[in-house]
Formats: structure tokens, C-alpha cells, sequence
């Protein structure tokens, strides 16, 4: 084990290099070994991870948003046990760095911590046996971040740099004038308490985390906590009690609740914690996001918690 740190950054980010140059600045000025490796293609950040911690740095640091997160701890969740993940904010809505607190916009904060602080172990939400460190979402959320993924890439890139976080806000506009079509989803798995839990039925989304929000906008599991063993599950159904389907209006009241977790307790929106495994299945395949990048379209998902797995700066 060295003292070294490594920083992974996507250099088709802008920000990304940037702020991976201000840190590694801030931390060489510090007097710390420092390396900073750019990815070159889609899952690199996992192989540059291992071979980090492999090496015996102290910590490897995401440069990035949460895709870039999810690359960096598939490298490290199952290496060394005392290579810690780092953060430096640098994405559109940093769910993951403002769920552990970091400073999103003040990366010589950002990097201090990296230099100073002890990591903690946090735990990971495995999504059909990959790990992930923030969200799994499904449904009217997956579609969302799909077409926000398309905005960042594609010919509208200029307004996603422009609005950064507020991309969400518009795009989830944009598909709930739409029309958000519902899921038919059968759930099966064991509540914190100790109960088992069933539902059958239509839902409009489903999010699954160990942080708190999403998207740099909403907060669908306010009361998620990283490192207490369990995952918060927030789900939308597609009808009101009395079986009428939700109104534009009420999904409309639905969303701003989300934006404050005021969402908790509304008719149509069930929320449970659980640290047993939880398996949904449909009728048709979903798109299925985790820490931000679509992972699969698929008609079932298994959903468990690892508590405490991975050690992070934070």
C-alpha cells in the first residue's frame, strides 16, 4: 500500500478534465503522489480502477458523474480491501456526491477531503449481480435518464451544459407530456420489519437507492441512508385507491412532492425499506438505470443489498 492517489476521468467531459486538473494541481501542491488516467471507451474506468488498487494506491478517485462512479467501484468492490473510492464531482446531477455530502462545485474542497478524510464503509445495491453505489430506477425514471444519457451526447448537448441539472426537470416534463405508460409489475421480497411484501399491479416508476435523490432535482427515498444496511424502495402506481387511473394534475403533484420527499404518504406511492433480496418481474422488458447508465431492457431484476462493502472517502 502507497500513499499515491489516482484520479479516473472521461476526457469527452469538458468538466471532467478540468476538474481532474484543478485536483491533481491542489493535491501535488499538498505534497501527494498524484496520477491522473483517462478512459479512452465505455467501461475502461473499470479496468484503469483495478489496476489502481492493484497496484496498491490509497485511493482511486471518480472524476465524473455517477456513470463514471459506477465504472470506478466495479473496479475496486471486489480488490484490496483497504483501497478506498474518492470523488470528484463533475456531472450533471452528482446524486452519489451530494448524498455523501461532498461539495459539488468547489473541487479543491473536493480534493482536500480526498487527501484528509478516512474513508467509511458504504454499502452497494447489487442490480441483477452488478454493484451500484446510488439508484436503480425502472419505468418512467429509466426512460427519463435514457433520454437525458441522449441529450448529453447528442446535438442538444449545448442545453444540458447550459441548464446542468435542471436537464431532468426539463426532460421529465417533455415525457409526462408525453404520457408515462404504465408497467405491469409483480414484486416479491421482505420488508426491514421483518413482513413479506407483495404487490401486483401497474406502476408508473420504481427507484431503488441507498442515496437519497435523484437526478440532482428529486428526492424519491428521503430517508435512505449509505451505509445502514438496507435499501429504500419508492414506487408510483398507475391508479388511485379507488382503481381510476392518476390524472395529469396528480402526476404533476406527485413530481414537485418528489422534488422536497413530500411524494411519502400520497395515495398512489408506496415506499418500504428492506435489507432481503427483492425480485420484480413484467410483462414486457424495461429499461433498468443504475448510478445513471442504462444496464439492461429486461423483463425481470433481483435487487440485494451488500452493507458495508465498499470503503469511501466521504
Amino acid at each position: 500500500m502507497t500513499d499515491r492517489i489516482v484520479l479516473i476521468a472521461n476526457p469527452g467531459s469538458r468538466q471532467g478534465v478540468t476538474r481532474a486538473r484543478l485536483a491533481e494541481r491542489h493535491l501535488r501542491d499538498r505534497g501527494i503522489d498524484i496520477a491522473v488516467r483517462y478512459t479512452d471507451a465505455p467501461g475502461h474506468g473499470v479496468d484503469l480502477a483495478r489496476e489502481a488498487a492493484e497496484e496498491g494506491s490509497r485511493v482511486v478517485g471518480a472524476v465524473g458523474g455517477d456513470g463514471t462512479i459506477g465504472e470506478v467501484l466495479s473496479g475496486l468492490v471486489d480488490g484490496p480491501p483497504d483501497v478506498a473510492m474518492g470523488i470528484i464531482p463533475a456531472g450533471t446531477g452528482n446524486d452519489t456526491a451530494k448524498g455523501l455530502r461532498l461539495p459539488v462545485h468547489d473541487v479543491r474542497a473536493a480534493a482536500e477531503i480526498l487527501a484528509s478524510r478516512p474513508p467509511r464503509l458504504l454499502d452497494l445495491l447489487d442490480v441483477n449481480g452488478r454493484p451500484s453505489l446510488g439508484f436503480a430506477v425502472i419505468g418512467f425514471a429509466a426512460d427519463v435518464g435514457v433520454s437525458v444519457n441522449r441529450w448529453k451526447s447528442g446535438p442538444w448537448r449545448w442545453a444540458s451544459q447550459i441548464l446542468r441539472s435542471q436537464t431532468y426537470g426539463v426532460v421529465v416534463a417533455w415525457h409526462l407530456l408525453r404520457g408515462a405508460r404504465p408497467l405491469a409489475c409483480r414484486m416479491t421480497g421482505r420488508a426491514a420489519d421483518g413482513s413479506d411484501y407483495r404487490f401486483d399491479g401497474d406502476v408508473l416508476t420504481i427507484l431503488v437507492g441507498n442515496q437519497p435523490g435523484v437526478g440532482g432535482v428529486f428526492l424519491p427515498c428521503p430517508a435512505a441512508v449509505g451505509d445502514d444496511g438496507v435499501f429504500d424502495v419508492c414506487f408510483v402506481t398507475s391508479t388511485r385507491p379507488d382503481g381510476r387511473p392518476l390524472s395529469f394534475a396528480e402526476k404533476v403533484r406527485t413530481l414537485r412532492g418528489a422534488t422536497r420527499g413530500e411524494h411519502i404518504g400520497m395515495p398512489w406511492v408506496e415506499y418500504f425499506q428492506s435489507a432481503s433480496p427483492l425480485h420484480l418481474e413484467f410483462t414486457a422488458a424495461a429499461p433498468v438505470l443504475a448510478d445513471g447508465d442504462l444496464r439492461a431492457h429486461s423483463r425481470t431484476v433481483a435487487l440485494r443489498v451488500r452493507p458495508r462493502a465498499l470503503p469511501v472517502v466521504c
